[in-house]
């Protein structure tokens, strides 16, 4: 008899064209009649015997049929594992309805511990509640053949997790991008009595569309209280990796400042490449965590924006008080901080430039410190112009962040670069050459003695040119508020004077109107003569 891990085996190797349905009709007739002779063979294990399959698919194969030997949980009919952790596995599932599902399925060492199970199904109960769009919706919570399980919304997409396994970091603005919408969905479930208690890569699901979604939320409040079980398996490490230091001293006292914690420790994984801790045990983690100052980000990849690394080295505070509160304020800091796109360039007043140009950086030195700057393209071409970029001057397009290359290696800033002076046959400039270049190298002495500088000045100067751009600013605040009540004070006192000078010609007219008003209101008498006084 086909067991059900079998039959699930059978669907799965004829879907992906390992197997004709003859074939496995065959594997199953053979099968059947070891059996009857006593054999205990497996339909894998009789596929590899009568060389339909080799050990390299099957092994494959069974990864993905699970280690389930149950073919429904209640209404939900499994079709294959989508994967493993340290509660459970996640399958995906189908719906009488024949709709996708993901359900995650306990391990068998929580299943046992009946406080844990009571409060699995209170919370996972409470999460089904939450109807948010960065939120993987949960659909129904129960028991079927000793297994407990917990049926969610099926997100078709990738996890975080298994994008850093794949590029090894994301660029800053998509990571941020991310960190913003995860910080709207934990926000709402803070606001609904939920504190998720795991964040890490492994729980954000991006959707085709790259939108964000938060997973697991009202699993992993339990899953603390389990922590050594966790740990002993060796396959949730990912717990610790992101885990708040009051979390690591007593899951009871995290609150949503923890999911504030994890959330930084995941942004500065996406951003950097690898989690903010190492060790080689989760004691060891959780000890840094405690202990240990985060390594800065920049550290470990230049060229990141400042107001990420401090949002995230705030986020990361050691002490729960010194964190933002509250996931609003981590949405403001990113709104105000993080996704704005400066340009240093039009803050100096060097150029006025058009919205929506192409951008490019640049790449230059601060005293020992590498630095970049942004600019337009039509402001890198003057640069390149006039001389104050140099062939080998590295840039790179705003689009190919990190993919810097000299100036010269780019055919339409090569082509902006200054021209070799003409020569004539005899190898001498030509006259009118010479002249036109003699007038172009005393323009540009011209310039150079003004107000322009270079680009690498101006990155060494950046932070006193920041400063005295702050004070001209609020000094023209101050001016254009002195004007408005100088030319309201003006108006006044030309009205006044205006007034003074024209007052005898007023006041006749002005003594007529009221006595026009007094005559007006007198009674004519009944011949329509007025009275005599």
């Amino acid at each position: 008899m086909v067991t059900p891990r079998e039959a699930r085996f059978g669907r799965l190797s004829v879907a992906r064209g390992l197997l004709t349905r003859d074939q496995l009709a065959t594997l199953v007739k053979f099968g059947a009649d070891k059996q009857a002779g006593g054999s205990g063979l497996k339909l894998w294990e009789t596929a590899v015997l009568k060389r339909m399959m080799d050990t390299s698919q099957v092994d494959k194969l069974l990864d993905d049929v699970g280690d389930l030997d149950v073919e429904n949980l209640d209404k939900f009919k499994l079709v294959r594992c989508l994967g493993r952790g340290g509660m459970g596995s996640v399958w995906l599932a189908r719906t009488p309805e024949n709709k996708g599902v993901a359900v995650k399925v306990l391990h068998s060492s929580f299943a046992g511990d009946r406080n844990f199970v009571t409060r699995f199904f209170r919370e996972a109960q409470a999460a089904t509640k939450l109807k948010h769009k960065g939120i993987i919706r949960g659909i129904a919570v129960g028991e079927a053949e000793g297994n407990y399980y917990f049926a969610m919304e099926f997100v078709p997409g990738e996890s975080v997790q298994s994008i850093l396994d794949r590029e090894g970091r994301l660029a800053s603005e998509r990571a941020t991008a991310i960190v913003a919408e995860v910080c709207e969905a934990l926000g709402y479930a803070h606001e609904n009595g939920i504190v998720h208690r795991d964040i890490k890569p492994d729980n954000i699901m991006l959707t085709k569309e790259g939108h964000a979604k938060l997973a697991d939320l009202g699993l992993a409040r339990s899953a603390q209280e389990g922590l050594t079980q966790l740990t002993r398996t060796g396959s949730a490490m990912g717990t610790p990796l992101y885990m708040s230091p009051e979390q690591c001293r007593d899951a009871k006292q995290a609150d949503g400042r923890s999911d504030v914690y994890s959330l930084g420790a995941t942004w500065y994984h996406m951003i950097v490449g690898e989690p903010p801790f190492s060790g080689a045990s989760a004691p060891e983690l959780m000890k840094k965590h405690m202990e240990e100052r985060v390594k800065w980000p920049a550290e470990s990849r230049v060229n990141l924006p400042k107001g990420v690394m401090l949002t995230i080295e705030r986020m990361m505070s050691k002490a729960p008080d010194a964190r933002f509160q509250t996931m609003e304020d981590v949405a403001d800091a990113i709104k105000e901080q993080c996704l704005g796109k400066r340009d240093v360039f039009k803050e100096l007043g060097i150029e006025k430039e058009a919205r929506r140009e192409a951008e490019w950086y640049i790449k230059g030195k601060k005293g020992a410190k590498t630095t970049m700057a942004r600019v337009t393209e039509g402001r890198l071409m003057q640069l390149v112009r006039w001389g104050k970029i140099s062939p080998d001057t590295l840039v790179c397009p705003s689009g190919e962040q990190g993919m810097f290359k000299p100036v010269q290696s780019f055919p339409k800033l090569a082509q902006a670069l200054p021209t070799m002076t003409p020569t004539t046959p005899s190898g001498k400039p030509s006259s009118k050459t010479a002249k036109r270049a003699a007038s172009r190298s005393a323009h540009r002495k011209v310039k150079s003695s003004g107000k322009r500088r270079t680009v690498h000045d101006f990155l060494e100067h950046y932070e006193e040119d920041q400063k005295r751009v702050k004070r001209k600013k609020k000094l023209k605040k101050i001016g254009n508020k002195v004007l408005k009540w100088a030319v309201a004070l003006a108006i006044l006192v030309v009205l006044f004077l205006v007034l003074r000078h024209f007052r005898p010609q007023l006041e006749p007219m002005v003594r007529s109107w009221f006595n026009g008003d007094q005559t007006s209101e007198t009674a004519p008498t009944a011949g329509g003569a007025e009275e005599s006084p």
